[in-house]
């Protein structure tokens, strides 16, 4: 199960991380202000693959490195002409198509049915929750 990501947390270590430092350099610990730098820098460069990690769940990708493995993954639908765009949930990619849970509404034994407009569909995001870049 994921964490739940937390803003405030992540700033708030990001800080007294940088504060830590801070005091080793003040108390002499470093032999002089480059090496100092040099580990702000990666605390810094190591704490952004931290953030990148924790939010890539929300990304939104361009549509041809989604998955097509029968993976459940968010659609986004740009109709040609229109400033706004449309979120299509839990699509799945079948037959070489992009399909989209039916309701039933016109057969209760299709689960699944083709999404019409397959040319707008421009980019994926993972379902927040599934697989291991949740964890």
């Amino acid at each position: 199960m994921r964490r739940e990501f937390s803003e405030w947390v992540f700033l708030k270590s990001v800080l007294e991380q940088g504060a830590a430092i801070q005091q080793d350099y003040a108390a002499g610990r470093y032999k002089c202000y480059e090496e100092y730098a040099a580990r702000m820098d990666a605390a810094a460069r190591e704490r952004a693959d931290e953030l990148e990690a924790a939010t890539q769940f929300d990304r939104w990708q361009p549509i041809a490195s989604a998955p097509t493995d029968g993976t459940p993954v968010d659609l986004w639908v740009q109709p040609v002409g229109r400033s706004t765009g449309l979120r299509l949930a839990d699509a799945v990619f079948q037959d070489g198509e992009w399909c989209i849970e039916d309701c039933g509404e016109f057969d209760p034994e299709i689960k699944l049915r083709r999404y019409r407009f397959q040319e707008w569909i421009t980019h994926w995001r993972p379902i927040a929750g599934l697989g291991e870049a949740m964890n």
